[in-house]
């Protein structure tokens, strides 16, 4: 079988992860590569001292203060 890549997008918390993890279930061998990821692992140590939130929090309210610092929206 060919590789094929596939790219998803979309919305904040619209549930891209959870569908590439849905994928993954039923196709054997799927990677999940996620740019977030490395973006997140490098802000992290910057967004605890000034923020003080972690870059990987998953409470809603405190990824908004996150979400303003890496997109600029409020």
């Amino acid at each position: 079988m060919p590789n094929i890549l596939i790219g998803i997008a979309g919305a904040a918390r619209s549930g891209k992860d959870t569908l590439a993890r849905a994928i993954a279930d039923f196709v054997p061998r799927t990677e999940i590569y996620s740019f977030a990821y490395a973006v997140k692992l490098e802000a992290d140590p910057v967004c605890r001292s000034n923020l003080g939130v972690s870059a990987f929090e998953e409470d809603t309210e405190k990824k908004k203060i996150i979400r303003q610092t890496f997109v600029g929206v409020s």
